[in-house]
């Protein structure tokens, strides 16, 4: 009995750490996939489906020292969003736990006009020369489909980032 006591402890001890925790949120550049808006009366809704994830990994798990889910802004560490600079809108990423996708989303810089709905959105110049990488959706009031179409908190990055202390 006192040795499963002990062992009882030392898992405690050494199993419960900040990091103790498997698994990984990583955003991946898309290699490929397709893109549809659906509706025919404003709010229009676009998708992406057949998302095939690239051996690009943007944003690395090991990169990611935290993630505010009230403003939806990653904290990475330096240097790791220096490659989004010069991404346009024929970019699209998606943002994983263990390689499976839980949403995708569109690079869309600053000088489009156009506003997208129905899914997420990184302005590559609000990233540049800083460690903070915000994903944006755009919502419409009194739309409850678009609401539930934003997986920025969802529970599978949410519960794993707050798991490893990594969530604000």
């Amino acid at each position: 009995m006192k040795k499963l006591i002990y062992l009882f402890v030392i898992f405690l001890l050494f199993g419960c750490g900040k990091g103790a925790y498997p698994g990984k949120v990583d955003i991946y550049l898309l290699k490929s996939h397709s893109q549809f808006t659906t509706g025919t009366a404003y709010p229009y809704i676009t998708a992406i489906t057949n998302a095939v994830l690239s051996d690009t990994i943007l944003v690395k798990s090991e990169q990611i020292v935290s993630y505010d889910s009230t403003t939806h802004v990653f904290t990475t560490k330096k240097g790791a969003l220096n490659s989004l600079k010069n991404f346009g809108s024929n970019r699209a990423f998606a943002v994983t736990v263990n390689k499976e996708i839980v949403y995708c989303g569109q690079f869309r810089p600053g000088y489009l006009s156009s506003i997208v709905t129905g899914i997420a959105s990184i302005n590559p110049a609000f990233s540049e020369g800083t460690e903070k990488l915000g994903i944006q959706y755009v919502s419409v009031a009194g739309s409850a489909v678009i609401a539930q179409l934003d997986k920025r908190n969802d529970i599978r990055i949410t519960g794993l980032l707050k798991q490893q202390g990594r969530l604000k």
